[in-house]
This record gives structure tokens, sequence and C-alpha cells, in this order.
């Protein structure tokens, strides 16, 4: 008995049959390189190819199958020069139609006479020959040995085709695949697979590729199933994926755990009042509760990788600088990186402003940096004489070399890759990682970017806090809009006015807000008009805020560089242009710049253009509710996880078969399943190197398996 051959699913795809040097290069633009990835390739939709329908029975429009024998075929020309029809009379022994094809000749060779075949397409009226006809409908031929259906006859996968190569193609491709090679390596624990009872790892992939009807199921109701992701087979390979991951992030929480920093942090009644003498005010129950998380793993026997998450407005920066307060009292290093330079400039003034009169030396360290500066600022980190220094990403060049790196605070990390974490991570000896985001993060986001880390939630404003009331408003209302304004103007209030990113572009970006920027000035001759965006110098955007905090300006024309950041405490209004054109999580962003004092905030959302219906119900949830989490996880919905993170290398996975919203409760699972398989000890050193195998394939070091623990 010839053995069976086992699919290796790293196995390039150049070399499955039917494949080839050529349409390898194809499958490679649509990321398609090994057997995995074609088996990942996932049908858009099912068609229901084998319920035949007597041929007598037809009508003009039906979408159907029709099986029968050819009695009559042949190829004749039409007037039409070069235009040749292909015509074949099918018959079921009480009734026939015709099936024609244009400009398919080689069809002579395959639609002969006396040979069985079934046809999948739409049947229609001819008006030529006052018949019903079919018009290029799916061929598949029979009485081919003991050879299954394929292409009709049954229920049928449709797949995107890929440059030149057709859906019909890769479907055989699939089918071919499949079929030689009826074993495939399982990845997931017996005991998973029996408590779900989910099919082994080829029974998943051939139920996703060539479904078939189980007894005694209603057919329209399984196929809606198949399209809705919900047969056993597609919940396996959902589960499968969420595992892998949810395996992954716990290793690297396992490893954080065994690592030692080996610092000895004293918290000293001098350590406290200096925390307490930069406070600009009373912190809230919950800003303390996240210190004190955060506090205990300074000071635990291990490296520290949290989270600290919070609405915007809560106070995540102050509690970060009390943190990195505590490792610079004990003679430790801290490094702040922001994302954009923007943020890193507004973060250094504030910590600048709160640290004054304390022995601390600080560094700034961006792209921006001049040559003298920079090598001045290395050598005083090199040397130990620089205790914190604000950047972005430039912190983690290769030059850059701390002398004793404690703790690392990544704001806004999001924005950031996974990889930037950890290489600013090996800036020291295992020094302490926190990571902030005022964007607050879904749960099923959380579960996957940051299920590493341990998390702590400022999930309270400070004192005097008010909701900010949401607006929107047309283009026709514009002068009721300004009316309003300049009654705030003069009660002495602030107001932001927002232009929109159209494109990629700081052309475009620049001259929509210089625009508004002018017409502003007429509009508000009494008020101080200021202009900020992105391609200002760092000089002349650091004046620019700086006039604005101190009131010197009252209307503040920006870009979306004020997204995160700057806290104005009169500033009660602001004016977005163009809302439409804007995420849900970036409006909630713009909006939390105001009410931010004693002064109640207003946000009006201008709209110009006509919206799309998701743009209008993202109008909508912003003008109902104020809260974050709720925001986050319309957005998340609306838009998916890498278009809600605003780039791709953010760092979320790429799940091929399952959906982060629709896929919620399977992750849950997931994660609970890997939680109690590691605590309880039931993954073997050999299961876990095969995970670690898998896992970098698919994840490419986004995480990693220790070998020990």
């Amino acid at each position: 008995m010839q053995p069976l051959m086992i699919l290796e699913l790293d196995t390039p795809v150049q070399y499955i049959k039917g494949v080839g040097p050529s349409r390898a290069e194809m499958f490679r633009s649509a990321g398609i390189q090994s057997v995995e990835d074609l088996l990942s390739w996932i049908p858009i939709r099912y068609e229901d190819r084998e319920s035949c329908l007597p041929i007598s029975s037809l009508r003009d429009g039906d979408k159907c199958v029709v099986r029968g024998k050819i009695s009559a075929s042949g190829r004749r020309f039409t007037r039409r020069k070069g235009f040749s029809l292909y015509e074949a009379i099918i018959s079921d022994g009480k009734a026939s139609i015709s099936i024609k094809f244009f400009n398919q000749p080689y069809l002579s060779g395959i639609l002969k006479e006396g040979r069985n075949a079934v046809f999948y397409g739409e049947v229609s009226w001819d008006q030529y020959s006052r018949a019903l006809t079919m018009l290029n409908p799916e061929i598949e031929m029979l009485n081919q040995g003991n050879d299954l259906p394929v292409h009709t006859d049954r229920i049928v996968p449709v797949y995107r085709r890929i440059g030149k190569i057709s859906g019909r193609m890769i479907r055989q491709i699939i089918f071919r695949l499949l079929s030689s090679s009826p074993e495939i390596p399982e990845n997931l624990p017996e005991k998973i697979l029996l408590k779900y009872k989910f099919p082994g790892l080829y029974d998943a992939y051939w139920g996703i590729h060539f479904p078939s009807l189980p007894p005694g199921t209603d057919r329209k109701d399984f196929l809606k199933q198949l399209n809705n992701c919900e047969t056993p087979a597609r919940k396996r390979m959902i589960y499968g994926e969420f595992f892998l991951f949810q395996a992954g992030l716990k290793e690297l929480r396992i490893k954080n755990l065994l690592g030692s920093c080996r610092r000895d942090i004293r918290i000293t009644a001098q350590l406290r009042e200096r925390i307490r003498s930069i406070l600009p005010f009373r912190p809230t129950p919950a800003q303390k509760k996240a210190l004190r998380e955060i506090v205990q793993d300074i000071i635990a026997p291990r490296r520290m990788n949290r989270l600290l998450q919070g609405d915007v407005g809560s106070g995540k920066t102050i509690v970060a600088l009390q943190a990195m307060l505590v490792l610079m009292e004990n003679g430790y290093q801290a490094a702040f990186m922001a994302p954009t330079e923007l943020l890193a400039e507004q973060q250094f003034i504030s910590f600048s402003a709160l640290l004054q009169g304390t022995p601390y030396k600080m560094g700034f360290l961006t792209g921006s940096t001049g040559p003298a500066s920079r090598k001045q600022l290395l050598a005083s980190l090199a040397s130990g004489k620089t205790q914190l220094v604000v950047g972005t990403h430039s912190l983690i060049q290769e030059k850059v070399v701390f002398k004793a790196l404690g703790l690392v605070v990544i704001d806004e990390q999001h924005r950031f890759g996974v990889m930037q974490r950890s290489i600013l991570a090996g800036k020291g000896s295992a020094p302490d990682i926190m990571v902030m985001t005022a964007t607050p993060i879904p749960r099923s986001l959380a579960m996957t970017l940051y299920g590493d880390l341990d998390v702590s939630l400022i999930d309270q404003l400070p004192p005097g806090r008010k909701p900010v009331k949401t607006v929107v408003k047309t283009e026709a209302s514009r002068e009721e809009v300004y009316a309003l304004v300049g009654a705030r103007l003069e009660l002495k209030q602030q107001v932001f006015v927002v232009c929109p990113l159209v494109e990629e572009s700081a052309e475009m970006d620049l001259t929509a807000a210089t625009e508004m920027f002018q017409r502003l000035q007429s509009v508000f001759p009494s008020a101080r008009v200021g202009l900020l965006h992105g391609r200002m110098s760092a000089d002349e955007k650091t004046r620019v805020m700086v006039d604005f905090r101190d009131g010197l300006i009252q209307v503040l024309v920006t870009t979306t560089v004020i997204e995160v950041g700057i806290d104005v405490p009169a500033a009660a209004i602001i004016i977005i242009e163009h809302a439409e054109r804007f995420g849900l999580s970036q409006l909630h962003q713009l909006r939390g710049r105001v009410g931010r004092g004693e002064i109640p905030g207003l946000c009006i959302l201008m709209v110009v253009r006509a919206a799309t219906r998701e743009a209008v119900e993202r109008l909508r949830v912003m003008c109902r509710s104020n809260d974050g989490f709720v925001i986050a996880e319309k957005d998340l919905e609306i838009r998916g996880p890498g278009d809600y993170l605003g780039v791709r290398q953010s760092g979320a996975p790429d799940f091929h078969f399952g959906s982060l919203v629709k896929h919620f409760s399977l992750l849950a699972a997931a994660r609970q399943d890997v939680s109690e398989l590691f605590d309880n000890g039931e993954i073997s050193q050999e299961y876990r190197d095969r995970l670690n195998t898998i896992y970098q394939k698919k994840w490419g070091g986004k995480a990693g398996f220790s070998s020990s623990g």
C-alpha cells in the first residue's frame, strides 16, 4: 500500500503542480509564497452548482446547473471579422438547450458529440434562434475515470483572480494540491480539538475550499453558514490562528517574568516629596492606583512591561513623569519616545517646566536635531550626565547609547511598530517598559497588540472636567458658527480650527490651513489668528504653541498635528473642517483638545460635502458619546484593525481567516485556553518548539517563544 503524502505547508508555491515560475511570480505579487499562503487564499463566496434543473423547466434568467449529453457541436464564423462562435446542443433525454461560447475554438477538442458534461451559468433568451441558451458557462466534463467534480456539480468556491490566473485556475490548483496530499501535520493540541470537536487541519482546509453538504442539513442554511464563516472548518482555522498568536504572547509574558532587572530601587521620603512638588494638580484616585501598579513593577526583580491606557485628558503623561522620577532619583536614566516631532517638542517643553528647579538634566533628540547638538547629547547620554531624553524614533538609532537606562516610556504606542518597542527596550540592561496610549484600545486589539503586557487603566478625568458638547453643522450654517465663535472670543475664550489632511501631502495640508488662516483673519479682525502646521520649523511651532497657551493667540488654525499633546485650559471651542473625512478615534482625540479647564467645551463638526453612510454613522456616534472606549469599539467595527490604527506597520497581526471584530469570542476563548494549558504545564517543550517555528513564519518575530520556563 502506497504511504500517504504529507503536505508541507512551507513548500514554495512554485513547486505546486500547475504553478511553475511564471504563475509563482503572479502569486507572489498577491503575497502568496508558500503552500500555506495558497491554502489561506480564502474564497470570496460559495455558489451552489450541485442542484441540477431539468432542461424542460428552464426559464429566462435562471442561474443553474445543466447536466446532459452533447448531441451536436461545431464552430461557425459570424459576419464580424475574427469573431467565431462555438455551439453545442445538450440533451438530458427529454429536452435540449444550446450552449454557446464566443472566440474559444479550443473547445472543439473538448465538447465532442457523445460526451457527458455539466454546465453552470445563466439561461437567456436568444432572439436570433428564438430559443433559450447559455452563454459562456462553466464547463465540467464527466466520465473521466473516478475524478471528482471541481467547477460544477458541487458547492463551488469562487476566488478573486490574481493577475492572469483566473479564479477557475486557482480552484483547480488548490483541488489538485489537496487531493494529492491527504495529510497535513496538526498544529493544535489534541485536547483543544476534542474540546471544540474541531476537524483536523487537513479536513479544515478541505472544508473551506471544497465543502460538502452535511447529511440532514438544509442546503440554503449551509450556504449561509459558508458565506458567514460559521462552518466548523472555518471556525477551526479562525481559532487556530488566534491560538498560535496568543501562545506567542504568553511566551513573551513568561520571558518577561523570568528576566531580572537587578536594580536597587528605593522609595524614600525625598523621592515622595520630589514627586509631590512637580504635580500641577491633585491626582485622581485612578492616577494614584496606576502609579502604585507601576512602582510595584519597578521595584520588583523583573522587567516591567505595562500598558498605561486612559481616555483623552485623563492625565497619563504626569503619571509617566512620576514613574521616570522614581528611576532618576535612584541613579538611572529614562527615555520618552513620541510618534511625531511636534508631540515630542510639546512633551519636552512640558517636562522642562515641571522639572524646573530639580537637578535633572534633560535632552531632546529628533531627526531635526543638528549634528553638533546630536553629538553633544549622545555623549551626555553615554556618560549618564543626561538623565531624561525625549525624542522620536531617532532614539532607537544604533548610535544612541545609554549609561544606565532604567525606564522606557513610549507614547501613542499604536503609532509605532512592535519591533520599534523591542529595539528601544534593548538599549540597556533590561530596562522597564511602559507604553501609553490616549487612543482607547478595543478589547480585541488590546488582546493582540498588547497581549504580552500588564495593563493599568486611568478611567477618571481630573475634577471639574465636563463632557464636551458635540454638534454637526453644514456649510449653510457657517455664518451662524462664526457668530458663536465671535461671542466666545469676547469672553476671552480660545478656539481651535482644524483643517484636514486631504492627502498624504505636506503641500495640500499647508494650502488648506493657510487659506483658512487668511479667511479667519478677515472674519475676526479684532482677534489674533495663529497658524500651525507640520512644515513649520521647530522654533516656529514652539513659538506658536507657547503664544496660544499664554493667550496671545485667540484663534489657532492648525492641521491634525494638535491631535494629541496640546493642553490649553482656555480653549473652549474646536471646529473640525470636513469632519466626514476623519475616523472616529481621530475625531475623539481632536475633541479632547477643548474643555480641559473650567469652561465647558464645544466641538463643531463642519460637514462640507455629501458624506458616505459610514461617515454619517461616525458623526452620529460622536454626537451621542464622549466615552472613548465606546467610540473605539465602533471605530474598529466600521474600519477594521488596519485602518483603525492608521498605519499597517503598527504591529497589528494579519489574520487570514478571522476578524478581530466578528470573531472576538473565539479570540477570547483561545486566550483563555492558552493561559490554562501553559499554567497547567500541558504544553510540552517539543510542541512549543513546533509552535515557535510556525509562529516565526507567520508573524516574523513580532513576538517569540522562549526555550525555557
